[in-house]
């Protein structure tokens, strides 16, 4: 190994050295800040309300018409025939308040067998806090 660093001139070297710095450093800064950093942990969404399944153990899973990564989850009763009967009677949006499960939520655990986790990873998983009606625009 040190036969061929001979050969290469010092400048070259030196040269290989920073690019090698720099390339640590770039995969470096790319680890620490990927997109999982930047999720927010709540948020609201106003749409129209696709689908609402009902499992047997009470929860339920909220599709929306223009999202199509998200599936807001709830094992709230009251939220969750809300979401039913504004999809059955209300004739325009919703407002659904969410957030990010937290692995210190009771509902995390529950939520794996509650068939909310198990769309193989289609869909993200997030907590539906409420949800209310709007007027369409």
């Amino acid at each position: 190994m040190n036969k061929i660093l001979d050969v290469i001139p010092i400048e070259i070297q030196a040269g290989m050295m920073q690019l090698a710095i720099i390339i640590g450093f770039t995969l470096a800064l790319t680890v620490s800040c990927g997109p999982s950093n930047f999720r927010s942990e709540e948020g609201i969404a106003r749409d129209n309300i696709f689908s609402v399944e009902k499992a047997y153990n009470g929860a339920y899973s909220v599709f929306l018409v223009h999202d199509d990564s998200v599936v807001y989850c709830t094992n709230d009763s009251e939220v969750g025939e809300e979401a039913l009967a504004v999809l059955q009677e209300h004739d325009g949006e919703a407002i659904l308040r969410f957030r990010y499960p937290l692995s210190s939520d009771d509902e995390t655990s529950f939520w794996q067998f509650a068939k909310c986790d198990t769309y193989n990873g289609a869909f993200a998983l997030v907590k539906l806090e409420s949800i209310s009606r709007s007027p369409g625009r």
